[in-house]
């Protein structure tokens, strides 16, 4: 399967992804008092440094609450690469392509068994 734009890809999935977190430009091309939406997240310093694949999911917008009348902020929806069971670093991803299982073309086979062991038990055994 060919590499895909990150704009096509499916967002309810994982998906494996090919990142580069030099790639992105940190500040928002159409206002340079903003910050990219990756980089909100990876302001923090948890983040896929680098270049590389990865299985990664997107996660929407998040409401972060800070006090405890409800006041907070809003975090940018961003793609998360997979760590064990859990999504837990901001990753910048350029390309994906879908996770797909390898289709297995060996089969199992059941050794046939001679027609004529019982006889080859007892020859190796002395008898006959």
């Amino acid at each position: 399967m060919d590499w895909q734009d990150i704009k096509s890809a499916p967002k309810d999935v994982d998906v494996l992804v090919w990142f580069d977190h030099e790639a992105d430009p940190y500040q928002s091309p159409d206002d340079p008092n903003k910050l990219t939406d990756y980089a909100a997240w990876a302001e923090s310093g948890d983040y896929m440094a680098g270049s590389g694949i990865c299985v990664a999911k997107w996660f929407p917008q998040q409401w972060e609450s800070i006090g405890e009348y409800g006041d907070g902020y809003f975090m940018p929806g961003c793609w998360f690469a997979k760590q064990m069971d859990d999504y837990e670093y901001p990753v910048n991803p350029l390309f994906w392509q879908p996770i797909v299982p390898p289709q297995c073309t060996a089969r199992a086979v059941k050794p046939q068994c001679p027609a004529d062991l019982a006889r080859m038990i007892k020859q190796a055994d002395g008898g006959e």
